[in-house]
């Protein structure tokens, strides 16, 4: 601007910065709109993330069968080797056939050659034929072996000698494989009584002596391993600098935690708990206020945390001044950590602690471990049962000789290692000359090793996780979870047997058919019982193990030998003894681990087995009839794990569980079936039969959805049953367990269609089947919203609507098979808007308070920045610099060792501002070699501002220069937060609006329109006519709008409407006419007239009498809608042709146009034709009558001069 436009340039001036302000408040996002965009990208992100964990949970990897798919039996050879194998396979059997020659023709030299076997055998280490691989030449003799022993016991023709020749060769054999088929036909042949003679016989009681001895020295081998293996996941404790952690112990869902503020529960992050999220504390003071110790004062004690079958103890072990140790005891609910003061009965337990120069405590889950050093060097431990009155199970003492010198050196020193035990092997560890240094000792042997190993890592504590067969260790201010390389515990207390049996089990000095046979019986239960978890939900085999010594033999003679067994003593359940009861509880469950294994591959050869034996029947009948609760739960879980074999399609194991829930309903569920029903539904909803279902469910023939569908509906029903019995607690049982069921199912789908699985239709039809069941369930009287959450509506619909629209929004990720179809997304939009609409009462009835809470979260991490000068600085630097650590209460400042400057000359201040008139600590921090005052150096403690910031000031003269500074600022930053809080059934409408927009934005993706169509149709979707609306509802009329359609038809002479017609046709002389249809048309248009020229109201009150004389409105509007006869009459209006003399530059006329007639509209036109006409007239007035009156829809006179002109315009059209 020049200096003349001084006018201009002020107006700019004034309006700019509006301007300015009026785009800026346009173009930025407000702060709301942030944050819903925010939430939004969490929230499909969290779904995004669970979609993935839920297509790898689905996806089943193959798993090959090794042995499957070979023509030879003999293949697994280098073929150089494959003429030696020939010929030794060939040897071994033709000798075999020479010796079953010979029990006809010299049974002494058939005596002999076995016993032969069998010493060789011996001569051999215990199991020295276990890692035969499968398809050898050595399989095959060993095989070869197995048939012709086994021949040998069933041949009828066989004499007892030669039976038990046979038996102590196949009990040599089983023990050398480690091949349970061996060892179980001689079980079987001993127990039944199939031999005729009892064994073994003198000529082999020597060698099946020592069989049974090396047999029974095999134990299952339960490593521990360390914390060297790699760490998994890990909790940061975000406390202060004197509450490390140190003391740990964890049931596999939490972690309890004792520091230096106290005892914390934590989350392991597994069994549906969030990792690092604290579910409860109990502070330090509290333990000092019931102790009565002063928190003030230096007290020196030790904290010990032990979980004890589900029960929390905190052992406080206080060192007096005469070096006595003097123990205190808490037992804690494992819940909310409230406490309960008592003391230990265990009189040895308290001695060893008091006269122990150190001591450490540990547990395995099922008992305590208390282990002390004393004076002499000596290390000792008990093992204890809180449970059982502090009974002490062993108590173990090795001298210094035992342990060894690495050992003496660990226990010696100034504190004990960190114990932790999983039941078998108890193992130190103690961090030593930058390497971890450990002492196993196993409990059975009191046999110690000793490993070290160097590890970065500095523990404060270790524990033992068995139910995730994990390690947890503690380490300066974080939580590290490791794996356990060693075998899963299976946590289980020692089974107590009649001291009947239990005598008949033990070694003695002459052996009989039924001391071998149960004594093998035994220590195959306790090898089973090692690796067969009581959850069924946890029974799930993860790799093939088509052996496991002892256990595991995936062989039609295995499962043949069991269930003969079984059946045998099936018939007289009632009445078995106890030998037999405990015979049937052993194969009973050995069959549930073969079972396992078989899912594997599921070989139809055994499956063919079980089911010629007609085995679910003699299940059945176990359940029914026994009354041994362990053969009954043993019978159950045995059914229940079988059912892959008796209905081998997911489909028929639903539809199974249909006919049990329906009976179950109905009350008219067997006994036998009744006690399967809740196993049952845990085991269809597990990992391996989701995996299961959504395998199947890509097959063409799968009609599981059916079953499903039922299973729904099952659920709703059941949801009317508990309202109907709100007691019954078997329902509730089931009812949780079915909708569990529903939700592990719907989850699999959805994994499924996510990893390219299963095509959207599956996830289509699930949809609809769970929505139309929680429509049902909205529906029934009474329920309570507690009840409803507890339903497939506050369990399964939020979840699934939530990751059907992030599908939705993902399709183009999705395989060109999975199309959205136009028709089903129609559906399922209907069928959302149907639950919707039961949903609004539902959430209506929660209190307004409750439906959104707001929630203070503090969010605590930490913040470090580095800062430093020039390495060499430069002369005569002054530099300023700000340093800032949002959201910290304070700064520790520590400088690193290598820091040099002149002292006193180049030195660093922390100022509190930039006016640089106070400072932190020193004023000059400089100096180098031994004359230096740098914080965090050497021996000098950490600077600690007390504030967010600074400004820090490096200065340094003209003399010398040094390597210069650097240092470390940390702090312990929070912010605060709200979190919001929805009550689950506002979660649910949610979801269920979030979808329906979802599907309202991005409809023509899915649903694209005809171009052409489009195009057509614009002209007449942007018509103001239409900006109103329309409503094609005639059941939901007013009374005006009813009224109006009753001026149409005039049904009744004496209506209101009949009574407003002939008030309005006596002040109306162009009201004239006898043609009953084209009168219904005239008025017709006079309704549409009233109505978008709001005067149907004034109508309506003539009509009901409130009115005496029309209004000049309504009379205008009526009299307007009489023209109509005049088109019928005279046809439409024109104006008249231009004459040709006619400027076209001539000033209008002032004259108004005339009318030229034309020819009428029925001129030779039939009565037909005519009221063709008029229901074509009649027929749009009724749908003008469906829009938003014309006056709403434009300006009206006062505001548009035009309006009314426009209005008239628009009805014309």
């Amino acid at each position: 601007f020049n200096s003349k436009d001084t006018a201009e340039l002020k107006s700019f001036q004034t309006s700019t910065p509006s301007a300015v302000l009026r785009e800026l408040q346009l173009c930025q996002t407000p702060t709301s709109a942030n944050n819903h965009q925010v939430t939004c990208f969490q929230t499909s992100y969290c779904f995004q993330r669970h979609l993935d964990l839920l297509a790898r949970c689905v996806h089943a990897s193959s798993r090959p069968d090794p042995n499957a798919n070979t023509k030879y039996p003999v293949s697994a050879h280098d073929p150089a080797i494959f003429p030696e194998k020939l010929f030794s396979l060939a040897s071994c059997r033709l000798q075999l056939e020479m010796l079953s020659s010979f029990r006809q023709i010299n049974p002494t030299f058939y005596r002999n050659g076995m016993r032969i076997l069998i010493r060789t055998v011996l001569e051999c280490p215990p199991q020295a034929l276990q890692h035969i691989a499968p398809k050898t030449a050595e399989a095959a003799m060993l095989q070869s072996m197995f048939e012709f022993c086994t021949h040998v016991i069933q041949d009828s023709s066989s004499t007892p000698p030669e039976k038990l020749s046979a038996l102590s060769l196949l009990l040599a054999l089983g023990e050398s494989s480690g091949l349970a088929r061996h060892l179980l036909v001689v079980v079987e042949s001993l127990l039944l009584n199939r031999v005729g003679a009892a064994f073994p016989d003198d000529t082999f009681a020597s060698e099946v002596t020592d069989v049974v001895a090396r047999f029974e020295a095999y134990r299952v081998t339960f490593d521990l391993g360390s914390i060297s293996a790699k760490t998994i996941k890990s909790i940061r404790l975000q406390e202060d600098d004197d509450s490390v952690c140190g003391t740990i112990a964890s049931d596999g869902k939490y972690l309890y935690a004792f520091t230096g503020q106290g005892l914390s529960k934590l989350g392991t992050g597994y069994r549906g708990t969030i990792l690092g999220n604290v579910y409860a504390t109990q502070p330090l003071d509290t333990f000092m206020e019931w102790l009565g110790w002063d928190a003030s004062k230096e007290i020196p004690y030790f904290v010990y945390v032990v979980l004890v079958q589900q029960k929390l103890f905190v052992w406080f072990v206080r060192r007096q001044v005469d070096a006595k140790m003097v123990p205190f005891l808490f037992e804690l609910s494992v819940e909310d950590l409230d406490m309960v003061a008592r003391d230990c009965d265990d009189a040895g337990t308290v001695d060893l602690i008091e006269n122990a120069t150190n001591v450490e405590f540990c547990s395995d889950g099922l008992h305590m471990f208390v282990i002390a050093t004393s004076s002499s060097s000596s290390l000792s431990w008990r093992k204890l049962d809180p449970a059982d009155n502090w009974a002490c199970l062993q108590h173990e003492t090795l001298d210094e000789s035992h342990v060894g010198k690495e050992g003496r050196d660990m226990l010696t020193g100034e504190m004990l290692p960190f114990f932790y035990t999983n039941g078998h092997i108890l193992t130190g560890t103690l961090k030593k000359d930058k390497k971890l240094k450990e002492l196993s000792i196993a409990l059975a042997t009191s046999v110690v090793q000793y490993t070290e190993y160097e590890s970065a890592l500095t523990p404060h504590a270790i524990c033992f996780d068995a139910p995730n067969n994990l390690l947890w260790s503690t380490s300066a201010k974080s939580v590290q979870c490791h794996a356990n390389t060693g075998t899963q515990v299976i946590l289980r207390p020692a089974r107590v047997l009649n001291p009947a049996l239990v005598a008949a089990i033990q070694p003695q000095p002459s052996l009989t058919s039924r001391v071998v046979g149960l004594r093998l019986l035994s220590h195959l239960e306790s090898i089973v019982d090692a690796y067969l978890p009581d959850d069924i939900n946890h029974m799930d085999v993860t790799g093939h193990a088509a052996k496991i010594v002892f256990a595991v033999d995936v062989d039609e003679s295995t499962f043949k030998s069991l269930m003969e067994m079984v059946s045998s003593f099936a018939d007289a359940a009632g009445a078995l003894t106890e030998w037999q009861e405990y015979v049937v509880v052993v194969c009973l469950k050995m069959l549930s681990l073969n079972t396992l294994h078989w899912l594997v591959h599921k070989t139809h050869a055994i499956a063919d087995v079980v089911l010629k034996l007609n085995f679910p029947a003699v299940l059945k009948s176990l359940i029914a009839t026994s009354s041994n609760s362990h053969i009954v739960d043993a019978a159950r879980m045995l059914f229940v794990l079988s059912i892959d074999i008796f209905h081998t399609t997911i489909s028929a194991q639903w539809q199974l569980l249909v006919s049990y829930i329906d009976k179950f309903h109905h009350k008219t569920l067997a006994p036998e079936e009744r006690s399967v029903v809740t196993l049952l539904l845990d085991r269809l909803a597990s990992k391996r039969k989701t995996q299961d279902a959504v395998q199947e469910a890509v097959t063409a023939d799968f009609d599981g959805m059916h079953w499903f569908e039922k299973l729904v509906q099952l659920s709703a029903a059941n949801m009317s049953l508990q309202v109907a019995n709100d007691e019954d607690k078997s329902l509730v049982e089931v009812g949780e367990k079915l909708t569990h069921l529903v939700h592990s199912v719907v989850h699999g789908v959805l994994g499924g269609v996510w990893g390219h699985i299963l095509p959207v239709s599956v996830l289509l039809d699930v949809f609809r089947i769970v929505l139309n069941g929680c429509i049902d369930m909205c529906e029934l009287d009474g329920t309570s919203t507690d009840l409803l959450e507890s339903s497939m509506l506050g369990q399964v619909v939020a979840s699934l609507v939530g990751f059907t629209q992030t599908i939705l929004v993902a399709d183009g990720q999705l395989d060109n098979r999975d199309q959205w179809d136009v028709a089903a997304l129609t559906d399922m939009t209907r069928q959302v808007l149907s639950l919707l609409e039961k949903l609004v009462p539902l959430v209506a009835s929660v209190h307004s308070d409750d439906q959104e809470m707001s929630i203070d979260v503090q969010y605590v991490g930490k913040s470090s920045v580095d800062m430093e000068s020039a390495h060499e600085y430069a002369n005569d630097t002054h530099e300023l610099k700000e340093l800032r650590l949002d959201g910290a209460t304070s700064m520790t400042i520590t400088f690193d060792s290598r820091c040099r400057t002149e002292l006193n000359y180049d030195y660093v201040t922390f100022y509190h501002d930039r006016s640089c008139s106070a400072y932190y600590g020193d004023e000059k921090y400089s100096g180098r070699d031994s004359s230096f005052n740098w914080p965090g150096v050497g021996s000098i403690p950490p600077l600690v501002i007390e504030s967010d910031s600074c400004v820090v000031l490096f200065h340094s003269d003209g003399s010398t220069v040094d390597w210069g500074f650097k240092f470390t600022a940390v702090a312990n930053v929070s912010e605060n937060n709200v979190s919001l809080h929805l009550h689950w059934l506002v979660a649910v409408e949610e979801q269920l609006t979030n979808l329906l927009s979802t599907v309202a934005t991005l409809g023509s993706t899915w649903m694209p329109l005809d171009a052409a169509l489009e195009t057509d149709q614009a002209q007449f979707l942007d018509n103001d006519l239409l900006h109103g609306g329309v409503d094609d509802a005639t059941d939901d009329d007013t009374e005006v709008s009813a009224f109006l359609r009753d001026l149409i038809e005039l049904n009744t002479p004496d209506s209101p409407a009949a009574h407003v017609a002939k008030t309005l046709k006596q002040h109306t002389i162009q009201d004239q006419g006898a043609v009953a249809h084209i009168n219904r048309a005239v008025r017709a248009v006079a309704a549409a007239m009233l109505h978008h020229n709001m005067s149907s109201v004034d109508a309506y009150a003539l009509g009901q009498g409130r009115a005496t004389n029309p209004n000049p409105a309504l009379l205008k509007a009526w009299k307007n809608a009489q023209k109509m006869r005049n088109w019928f009459d005279v046809g439409d209006a024109k104006r008249p042709t231009r004459h040709p003399d006619e400027s076209s530059t001539s000033p209008p006329s002032s004259a108004k146009p005339k009318l030229t007639r034309q020819p009428s509209a029925y001129v030779g036109a039939s009565d037909d034709s005519l009221r063709t006409l008029c229901a074509n007239v009649e027929e749009r007035a009724t749908f003008l009558l469906s829009l938003a009156p014309a006056s709403f829809s434009l300006a009206t006179a006062s505001d548009d001069p035009t309006g009314a002109k426009k209005r008239w315009n628009l009805l014309a059209q």
